[in-house]
């Protein structure tokens, strides 16, 4: 039975070997290398690889240690320089103040309180107008309401499809002036008018 089975996997693998040359042949010197470098590890019991990244880290380190000592070296002989060479005299007197960078007179700080000050000043004069601009627009609204209080609502109709309303014995239609007032709506029971910007109401009283 095993000498048939064999028999049959031969067969299949000079089959293959016929329809199949090129990918045999590669499949065939893969086997070769790994037979070869499994041999090697065998026998030498370790990888030239290996060897070669150790070699390349000694020479690192090596590298690294003939720079730090140049690098010690250069600063030991700087130093050894400095300490040994004479001190020059100093042309620059260190004590000498130059008045110019700063002010005698105070005028600086004088400058950043005015400007402090200006500040100060613009805002409560900021609020001052309008305090009084609120204090004038309520006057004016005290006076236009005392105004539109003069007007008296009768009636409200329907007129060919346009509200219109009764004031004070006229008949107005929306956009109509009354006494200094515009009439910007007409409703049933109330009015709306308007002057300066200021809208009212007048509601119908009976």
């Amino acid at each position: 039975m095993a000498d048939a089975s064999l028999s049959a996997w031969q067969q299949q693998i000079a089959r293959r070997l016929k329809t199949q040359p090129k990918k045999t042949m590669a499949l065939s010197i893969l086997v070769a290398v790994m037979a070869v470098m499994w041999g090697r590890v065998l026998f030498t019991g370790k990888t030239q690889p290996a060897a070669a990244m150790a070699t390349l880290a000694d020479a690192k380190t090596n590298t690294q240690a003939a720079v730090a000592n140049s690098q010690s070296s250069h600063a030991t002989r700087a130093l050894q320089e400095f300490t040994h060479s004479s001190v020059g005299l100093i042309q620059r007197n260190l004590f000498l103040v130059k008045l110019d960078y700063f002010a005698q007179d105070g005028s600086s700080l004088t400058k950043v309180q005015s400007a402090a000050d200006g500040f100060w000043d613009e805002l409560a004069k900021s609020f001052a107008a309008k305090a009084d601009q609120e204090k004038a627009k309520h006057i004016l609204v005290e006076n236009l309401q005392s105004q539109a209080a003069r007007l008296k609502l009768q009636s409200t109709v329907m007129k060919n499809g346009d509200p219109k309303a009764m004031v004070n014995g006229t008949l107005v239609g929306a956009g109509d002036t009354i006494a200094g007032f515009r009439v910007v709506k007409i409703e049933a029971k109330r009015i709306i008018v308007e002057r300066e910007g200021i809208k009212l109401e007048v509601v119908f009283r009976f």
